[in-house]
């Protein structure tokens, strides 16, 4: 469980959070600091800002979470090829990773798929390289086998991966930096709980996405309402922040779009 969440941070080389402690994966809403009280920590994994979780800290939450509902033994391995719905409920058609099939009875399927396919242009596809890789793949070990690299995006991962690469960074994207707290509008970040505790409702753009039945209509209004390609203050300007690095060349950024690449004689892109 989480293996994506966990690989993918980490090749980013994120350190903290950028949403506040309150978003976590348990139910209450200051599950993540109590955890954190309880096992000797305090402030210090916590930005001064929004009390944005460090990323160990989340991560040792989330195992936390786990072991506690016992999640890992609910977790069953396999891809799911049909639903056959049922009086009582369904049943769920299972092939695992060996290619053995089997059903699993529910008495309800929640779709919870997520939406991470990696964004890939045309002109990686025609290059065909190794020499490129989608930030997810770019380990250490890729990053350090070259004396400099390119980064192509502005939004928080290259922002990320531009502050820790050990490399002559040139970031490449087609706008300048664009700073922005979080990567939507806040109102869709109020949770129940905090609702609650401000004595007051959904907000309007909550109200809005309950009231689409369609689910295209839903993922289209989240494509619309996300902010990509922008970096919160503390990555930004914050202390060794994205545009000090720029200022002192440490970092290079160029606002321009790829429009081709090749590999170079020398295995060089």
């Amino acid at each position: 469980l989480l293996h994506k969440w966990k690989t993918r941070t980490a090749a980013t080389g994120m350190r903290y959070l950028r949403s506040s402690a309150s978003n976590h994966l348990d139910v209450d809403l200051d599950d993540l600091r109590r955890y954190a009280r309880a096992t000797g920590r305090g402030q210090e994994v916590f930005a001064p800002d929004y009390a944005r979780p460090r990323l160990d800290i989340f991560d040792e939450h989330c195992d936390h979470v786990v072991g506690r509902h016992g999640l890992e033994k609910a977790h069953v391995r396999a891809t799911a090829t049909d639903v056959t719905p049922r009086d009582d409920g369904a049943d769920v058609h299972l092939v695992d990773q060996d290619g053995q099939n089997s059903t699993l009875r529910a008495e309800n399927v929640v779709l919870a798929l997520g939406n991470d396919a990696p964004t890939v242009p045309a002109w990686v596809d025609a290059m065909r390289s190794d020499k490129v890789r989608h930030v997810f793949r770019a380990d250490d070990a890729f990053l350090r086998a070259c004396g400099s690299v390119a980064i192509v995006g502005g939004g928080l991962s290259a922002a990320h991966l531009a502050l820790t690469a050990d490399a002559d960074v040139h970031v490449i994207c087609r706008h300048a930096i664009r700073e922005q707290q979080f990567d939507t509008h806040q109102d869709f970040m109020l949770t129940g709980d905090n609702a609650r505790r401000m004595n007051r409702g959904p907000t309007k753009r909550q109200r809005r996405f309950a009231s689409l039945d369609s689910y295209a209509e839903r993922r289209r209004l989240i494509q619309t309402e996300r902010r990509r390609g922008t970096v919160p203050a503390a990555v930004s300007r914050g202390r060794n922040g994205l545009r000090y690095a720029i200022r002192d060349g440490r970092v290079r950024w160029h606002k321009a779009e790829v429009a081709a690449a090749r590999e170079g004689a020398d295995g060089r892109g």
